[in-house]
């Protein structure tokens, strides 16, 4: 196992700056999650803690040594890619022992390794086969069997779940975490999908245009988002986020009007998520928090139903009990209580704190 540290490390392309310079440290034993758009830097930074691509400033440490001027081959690292990378010509037992093989370990020591990595990720009755004859997901659980037969002090997985559908990425998420857990290894993840971050990291890091944005736990990035590019990243649906003027601790934008925020005065992005507002039945006086707006469209969800409006310059999602029932065009009324609410800056897009009020909305 490792601690990984990256202290000021950058990336150039020429005069462009791709990453950094940014801080960042994996405990031993740690699942960290690179999370962020296309383009963010993400996978640039797993490159360099790898040594596939070299620092242009900074320094990668593995348990305080630094890394500069040692090759792949020798950072004791296994990685995991979005492409299988399977040999076809190979039957499973072969493709996971490769790595084996290349250390020359004692044939009957490979075979054990083999069965036991295989067992892990429930391939046991799948060694005889070539790759053709898997599923997309079966291929995955190979290339991570041979990950963890090499037993590396570092996981480092680039998307690897990309190329999976929807039903094979939960199952295989499921693998990934109930190994890294089990084997106790440190891992870095690189993924685009805020879900996948969700559920497997320990930490995750948010990343934009090559830096650093937020760092915390999936509840703290959640719950208390940096800025409003996290809060609109960040869940599912992601927050709503509504341009308007707080005057006075009353926001107002197009279609909404929400009092007893305690925020300062100015041009304010102000987001709340789906769940934490309620659909207003027709008979409720005005509640002083609340959104009025057309019903663009309805999203049934099986166990709810999703109700979009436009309001505040954006589309808002609502959850709603799965029973309501309206047609486009239907006015809707919305509450937003004020203590769901997360207020930042207009120009610069940072959280700016404020206080609930002691108003309770008992839902």
């Amino acid at each position: 196992m490792a601690r990984i540290e990256l202290q000021q490390v950058s990336k150039r392309f020429g005069a462009f700056e791709a990453v950094g310079p940014l801080d960042l440290v994996a405990e031993d034993g740690e699942f960290v999650v690179l999370l962020g758009p296309s383009g963010c830097g993400k996978t640039t930074t797993m490159r360099m803690i790898a040594g596939l691509d070299d620092a242009s400033g900074g320094k990668v440490l593995f348990d305080g040594r630094d890394m500069a001027g040692i090759p792949p081959a020798d950072r004791d690292i296994a990685m995991v890619f979005q492409s299988y990378a399977l040999y076809p010509n190979l039957t499973v037992f072969e493709n996971i022992r490769f790595p084996l093989k290349m250390r020359k370990m004692d044939r009957k020591a490979q075979e054990g390794a083999v069965r036991a990595a295989a067992e892990k990720v429930g391939l046991a009755d799948q060694l005889s086969k070539r790759p053709s004859a898997l599923s997309g997901g079966q291929k995955q659980r190979v290339a991570l069997a041979r990950a963890i037969v090499r037993e590396p002090c570092l996981f480092l997985m680039d998307e690897p779940l990309s190329n999976l559908d929807a039903r094979l990425r939960l199952s295989t998420r499921a693998h990934i975490r109930h190994l890294t857990r089990e084997l106790g290894v440190t891992t870095i993840y690189v993924t685009h999908d805020q879900a996948e971050a969700m559920t497997l990291a320990d930490r995750i890091v948010v990343m934009q245009k090559g830096r650093i944005v937020q760092t915390g736990t999936p509840r703290e990035i959640y719950e208390r988002p940096a800025n409003a590019f996290v809060a609109g990243f960040i869940g599912s649906p992601a927050m709503n986020l509504m341009r308007g003027r707080i005057r006075a601790g009353v926001f107002r934008g197009e279609d909404v009007q929400i009092e007893g925020l305690e925020a300062e005065d100015g041009e304010v992005i102000l987001g709340f998520r789906a769940e934490e507002a309620q659909v207003l039945s027709e008979h409720m006086g005005f509640t002083g928090c609340e959104i009025g707006a057309p019903l663009y469209a309805l999203e049934q969800l099986g166990d709810a139903v999703m109700v979009l409006v436009p309001a505040g310059g954006a589309m808002v999602s609502v959850k709603a009990e799965r029973s309501f029932e309206a047609l486009p065009g239907d006015r809707i009324r919305i509450v937003v209580p004020p203590d769901a609410c997360h207020v930042f800056d207009a120009q610069t897009g940072r959280r700016r704190d404020r206080t609930a009020p002691s108003q309770s909305w008992g839902f």
